[in-house]
């Protein structure tokens, strides 16, 4: 999740805003006789400090013994890693109901660390919603429903901090709370306030030092006995103010309502024609489709082109390739790259680096030996790995294997202190951080090297172009100090080239040697395994 940071107070920039958890945004301009603004109002005293604790089983052991089906929530972080959280019954649990487990990436596009239990609250009955944000201190924010309302607790330094109740309690078969992160990088709560007697209740958090302001009302339908269910859309307009939509929860009418003035109070809510809601729906619930640019003659490590259209709305979806007859066990994760599907349910056209030989659950295949009538695929899925839908691929049945990426520095020889080089390449994976590092000859890991900030991602045809600035003496992140003044001493690496390898690539680097020492070498470039 990119980190919107807020400029001075009562200011914003004017970039999209982003919704966190709900369906695609609409921007709908409304003609129509003025109406006075409703400023938001405190709901009842009640409603902003509630006394009942989060309810835990204090006896379950924290085991993960199984997965709640569809509980998967990802949630981008500010240096380009993903947070996982996901619910997980515990068989040793008194009780009976789930408990929420986090996990991330240890780097951006990397794998991900164990899964750990937030705390021994639980969640549910009815409702077993979760949703989570990263906040403008880039830690995560947590909020779950327990026992008709939501519990909220924040990661700190020093782990995960006790779950409070949040304030926010709609009621039943009215939905969830719904996150919003505004483009000042300030986060509102969503929620139904059926239970209060008012329509929609809302809690503003502008930064994390500040917290969450008190829960306030949107204000009434104009009609008597409607009631609305969660926010189906949120969405900043150009000028700051917020507009959001909500369908009532049990008729077929959609509502929406806008801001005022940014940051400030609500306009009455307004029923939609049927129409304008009906082109809504329409647009949330189009069929998946993964269109591909090139599908045939394939040769390994060949990219491709593809769109996502009709894919579900702001959630994360995964292409990647599958064997014949496309299942979650004839896929080869390996292959995967995770995308997040735009408001109307498109995503852009982006390259996909294909491998002929694939690793499945299944075992190994050859695409380019696969019979004609089930041939490989190209495989569009959602976050939990169901499948949405597929693409057959054929490959050249006597292609040869893809060549090794190449790996070119210059200069690469009598360098001194604080020189920048120019470090090129292709044949890797298209748009992704490939990890160019200087490093102690023959570091087997990346604990061997000089520490860098994230690097560049490659083109989309898979080409590094990058300017390196190198250290003729550093401490690597192991914590032992490289001369690389010394004949043979240190290389310019690139870890993590593609799926298929090599893990590394190599290019000796020769600096001038200190006083009084002899003259330092220089050898090719190599590729690791």
């Amino acid at each position: 999740m990119e980190l919107r940071r807020r400029g001075p107070r009562g200011t914003r920039d004017r970039g999209a805003g982003r919704l966190l958890h709900g369906a695609v945004a609409l921007a709908l301009a409304w003609g129509g006789a003025a109406a006075a603004p409703a400023m938001a109002q405190d709901a009842p005293a009640a409603r902003t400090s509630a006394t009942a604790a989060c309810q835990a089983d204090t006896a379950a052991k924290g085991l993960a013994s199984r997965p709640v089906a569809d509980s998967l929530v990802s949630v981008d972080r500010a240096d380009g890693r993903i947070a996982q959280f996901q619910l997980f019954y515990d068989a040793t649990a008194t009780g009976g109901l789930p408990f929420v487990w986090q996990r991330e990436q240890d780097t951006p596009a990397g794998a991900y660390g164990p899964w750990q239990r937030v705390s021994a609250a639980t969640v549910g009955p009815k409702s077993y919603a979760v949703t989570a944000v990263e906040n403008s201190a880039r830690h995560l924010e947590l909020l779950f429903s327990t026992y008709g309302s939501f519990c909220h607790t924040v990661e700190g330094t020093a782990g995960w901090g006790t779950p409070t109740p949040f304030g926010l309690a709609p009621t039943p078969y009215h939905g969830a709370v719904v996150l919003f992160k505004e483009r000042d990088g300030s986060i509102d709560a969503f929620a139904s306030g059926a239970r209060t007697g008012g329509t929609m209740e809302v809690r503003h958090q502008r930064n994390a030092e500040e917290g969450w302001d008190p829960v306030r009302s949107l204000g009434q339908l104009p009609e008597a006995n409607a009631g609305l269910s969660q926010p189906s859309t949120v969405e900043q307009l150009p000028d700051g103010r917020l507009h959001l939509t909500a369908r009532e929860w049990n008729r077929d009418r959609t509502w929406e309502i806008t801001q005022a003035a940014p940051g400030g109070g609500w306009d009455p809510w307004r029923l939609l024609p049927a129409r304008t809601a009906a082109t809504a729906h329409a647009r949330t619930t189009a069929g998946p489709q993964l269109n591909v640019q090139r599908t045939t003659g394939l040769l390994d490590g060949d990219i491709v082109r593809f769109t996502i259209a009709g894919g579900p709305p702001k959630e994360y979806v995964w292409v990647k390739q599958c064997g014949p007859s496309a299942s979650a066990g004839t896929c080869d994760d390996a292959t995967g790259r995770q995308f997040r599907v735009y408001p109307d349910g498109t995503y852009r056209i982006s390259p996909k680096k294909l491998y002929a030989q694939l690793s499945t659950p299944a075992g190994n295949v050859d695409c380019r030996t696969a019979p004609a009538d089930a041939p490989c695929s190209l495989a569009l899925t959602d976050n939990a790995g169901a499948l949405l839908t597929t693409v057959p691929l054929r490959f050249a049945r006597h292609g040869r294997p893809e060549a090794p990426p190449t790996f070119d520095v210059d200069p690469s020889e009598d360098l001194v202190d604080g020189q920048s080089v120019h470090a090129t390449g292709k044949g890797y994976e298209p748009q992704y951080h490939v990890l160019i590092m200087e490093c102690a000859a023959g570091a087997a890991n990346t604990f061997g090297c000089r520490p860098r900030s994230r690097p560049p991602a490659t083109d989309d045809d898979g080409r590094v172009d990058e300017n390196v600035t190198l250290s003729a003496t550093f401490t690597a992140i192991d914590g032992h100090t490289v001369d690389c003044r010394t004949e043979s001493a240190c290389e310019l690496v690139v870890f993590g080239t593609r799926v298929r390898g090599p893990e590394t690539v190599r290019h000796p680097l020769s600096f001038v040697p200190a006083a009084g020492t002899g003259t330092a070498g220089s050898r090719g470039t190599t590729a690791g395994t």
